[in-house]
């Protein structure tokens, strides 16, 4: 498995599994949050940015990106990836 797939298995068992269950159709993913959760450093964060930003993790999760919001950079801390669940 590589550190990519371990974000993206991260966010799916502690982010999206959890919307799923409670009936959500769409929810957010901060990437500082999963940053501090994970314990990375702000170089791995970013990765957490490029692993969701992928259809290998929204066929992963059965979701599709809606947009990223916050600053210009698709991997700041500050970043919500807002996502539809499918």
């Amino acid at each position: 498995m590589t550190q990519a797939d371990e974000y993206r298995k991260y966010v799916l068992d502690h982010y999206i599994r959890p919307a799923r269950r409670r009936g959500e159709q769409i929810m957010e993913v901060r990437l500082g949050d999963v940053r501090d959760e994970m314990g990375l450093d702000s170089v791995k964060a970013t990765d957490v940015g490029f692993a969701l930003d992928t259809q290998k993790f929204e066929e992963l999760a059965n979701v599709k990106l809606l947009e990223i919001s916050g600053p210009r950079s698709k991997t700041a801390p500050n970043n919500i990836y807002r996502f539809r669940i499918l």
